[in-house]
């Protein structure tokens, strides 16, 4: 039966029962998933940036080194349970280790019911998909949503960890940046419709050792082009912190959209970040609040806009910034410059930056 006739206001309860159990439980599945991500995430933030293995030792408390019970370790309800004290010395435990687990879990969720229940309903070129809804992703399932959906969670999981670690004072490591663009770049060269919009922009099926070059030069080209928005947004850093490196995480994160989404996306999410931080920084004379998170490192910027991209993808690309035979070439330089105007309107109001201190963010 039919999604829509099964929820339909008349329909008995008892065939309603069956539908709605199912959306539930495709609801909590996917937010478990994401929390279970985010978890994985205060390890990684908390180990990396101090060359400790991610697998072993097991997860310990920071404070007395006592191994955490694997109960204790459940995604947001361990920390709830434990009252966020440590069972055995009663040490502290921070609120931020649930609350990274509690937004990983949402984002997952978000992006499942936008993307992949939707049937890729938010991108740019949406598939030809008719079974959308709860019940034909669990009982029918589209593997290529599926995998676009992993493809895009695995870009909220890495740029997430880039901004616990730029909170956290630290380094970014070599080992996450080389593993975020190795995922970003290859799988698109083995599956094409990774990039929905290269793909539908393609006359001719890219097969062969033809098309698998074509793939690899598009993707060094989306590499390129989200560096090259990194250095324009850059340009917002004020002159006092020149020899700081706060911007290369903003850097990373545009390289990173460009290499998933396509440097179109990138483009689009370069233009939301660098009108945010202006405005914030705007704000930041008025509020107090403001100003605090203007003091947020720059990677925050592009992280959030790329949380509105992907969901909002579809109607964000009705804004032409891809170049055609028309006048696409000439969106593209408006929006390069906007991306410089803001930057530089920013450098002139940014206020000098607070030394980092490296803080024990993260799970061990």
């Amino acid at each position: 039966m039919h999604p829509i006739i099964v929820f339909a206001a008349g329909a008995p309860f008892s065939e309603r029962f069956g539908p709605l159990a199912l959306e539930v439980l495709a609801a909590v599945y996917f937010f478990v998933l994401g929390a279970t991500v985010g978890s994985f995430l205060n390890v990684v933030v908390y180990r990396l940036p101090r060359g400790v293995g991610l697998l072993r030792p097991g997860s310990f408390c920071p404070a007395c080194r006592t191994p955490i019970w694997a109960r204790d370790n459940l995604p947001v309800i361990g920390w709830l349970l434990l009252r966020g004290r440590c069972r055995q010395c009663a040490a502290p435990i921070s609120p931020r280790y649930p609350l990274v687990e509690l937004f990983l879990g949402l984002a997952f969720l978000g992006l499942a019911y936008t993307e992949l229940i939707s049937g890729g309903a938010n991108l740019p070129v949406p598939p030809p998909n008719l079974r959308a809804g709860a019940i034909w992703t669990l009982w029918s399932p589209a593997w290529g949503l599926i995998f676009l959906y992993l493809y895009h969670g695995l870009l909220i999981s890495v740029l997430a960890a880039l901004v616990l670690i730029k909170v956290d004072g630290q380094a970014t490591p070599l080992s996450l940046a080389a593993f975020g663009l190795a995922v970003g770049l290859v799988p698109p060269i083995l599956w094409p419709h990774l990039h929905p919009v290269a793909q539908a922009a393609t006359v001719q099926p890219w097969t062969g050792i033809a098309g698998g070059i074509g793939r690899i030069g598009l993707g060094l080209l989306n590499l390129g082009v989200g560096w090259l928005l990194g250095a324009m947004f850059a340009l917002g850093r004020p002159a006092h912190a020149r020899g700081q490196r706060r911007h290369e995480g903003a850097t990373l994160a545009l390289a990173l959209v460009s290499a998933y989404l396509g440097w179109s996306a990138a483009l689009s999410v370069a233009v939301m970040a660098a009108l945010a931080r202006l405005l914030l920084l705007v704000l930041s004379f008025r509020s107090f609040a403001a100003s605090k998170l203007a003091e947020l490192p720059p990677l925050v910027f592009p992280f959030a806009a790329a949380l509105v991209q992907i969901p909002a993808w579809h109607r964000l690309s009705e804004i032409p910034l891809e170049p055609d035979s028309q006048r696409g070439l000439a969106n593209v330089v408006a929006a390069v410059a906007l991306i410089c105007a803001a930057s530089l309107f920013a450098r002139g109001l940014s206020r000098p930056a607070p030394a980092p201190t490296p803080r024990s963010g993260g799970t061990p």
